[in-house]
């Protein structure tokens, strides 16, 4: 990389409450690591709010119907997911809802990660894409989750 493209990162923590702000500071200077006032750390790239406070937060609410990604769905080892604050989250959303939604693209359907989220059968659904691998698919419906496959348009 040439160096004029290089930016050093800055080991500092910013408050702010508008997650826009802090989305703009962290890609332009470079900043890894941004905490809310209240104490929660904000992840950057998708602007949201993890622990501690993200969960607090969570556990206060009541969904009727809660949609949530994931990056693996597997048959035997549930719904799982690469990012641990991230995994720590839906799990608290899962709890918090009435009824909730897996929404993941085709290629993450067979896959397992680092964080388990739930077992197949504590979804409502899954909708994944047409490139999700068949019999994976139905190896999924026959663990008892619905699962509906988007058709590409």
């Amino acid at each position: 990389m040439p160096a004029e493209e290089r930016r050093e990162r800055i080991a500092a923590t910013v408050e702010d409450r508008g997650f826009v702000h802090i989305g703009e500071l962290s890609k332009s200077l470079g900043i890894s690591r941004v905490t809310d006032r209240g104490g929660g750390t904000v992840r950057p790239l998708q602007h949201f709010l993890v622990n501690p406070l993200g969960t607090g937060i969570l556990e206060q609410i009541n969904a009727d119907t809660a949609f949530l990604g994931c990056d693996g769905v597997h048959p035997c080892r549930g719904f799982t997911n690469l990012n641990l604050p991230e995994a720590e989250l839906k799990q608290v959303m899962i709890r918090s809802s009435a009824r909730w939604i897996m929404v993941t693209d085709g290629s993450k359907v067979g896959r397992v990660e680092l964080a388990p989220l739930c077992e197949l059968d504590d979804a409502d659904l899954l909708i994944t894409g047409a490139s999700a691998d068949r019999q994976t698919v139905q190896d999924c419906r026959d663990a008892g989750l619905d699962v509906e496959v988007a058709e590409e348009i």
